[in-house]
């Protein structure tokens, strides 16, 4: 998606980044700060309702848990940093972040069961339950 958009200044074309999400089929930014934050809050009912939704509108979850936790990564070093140089995040998004500054320690928290759950979905014939079962561990 990054890619994509760094590209759109060089064509005649007005796509936005939603466009390109839905063409692609990938989550959004919003997709994923919503789910971000729902671990962070510990909401298991609105996590169980965004992977369903997710799953429902046919994203394959198993790329999805693999940006999600490329995005969490991105948000981790932004809260380090203060740069979004060394992330994906459009500048676009930045006045969404500052938010992330309180959950340094939570963040790396959930990276660390972001990064297994990766792994763990990789040959699974049913990640969504797995990814339901692990998000929700998360909150207790």
């Amino acid at each position: 998606v990054v890619t994509a958009m760094r590209l759109l200044p060089e064509t005649k074309y007005e796509l936005s980044i939603e466009d390109i999400t839905e063409a692609l089929g990938v989550s959004t930014f919003d997709d994923n700060n919503d789910l971000l934050f729902a671990l962070l809050d510990k909401d298991t009912t609105n996590i169980i309702s965004i992977i369903n939704e997710l799953y429902q509108n046919g994203k394959d979850l198993k790329t999805f848990i693999k940006s999600f936790t490329n995005f969490t990564l991105d948000i981790l070093k932004y809260v380090i940093t203060e740069e979004l140089d060394f992330t994906k995040i459009p500048k676009s998004y930045e006045k969404y972040l500052d938010t992330y500054f309180d959950y340094e320690k939570d963040l790396l928290k959930i990276l660390q069961n972001l990064n297994s759950l990766v792994n763990e979905v990789k040959w699974s014939d049913n990640p969504k339950s797995i990814i339901e079962m692990r998000l929700i561990g998360l909150c207790y």
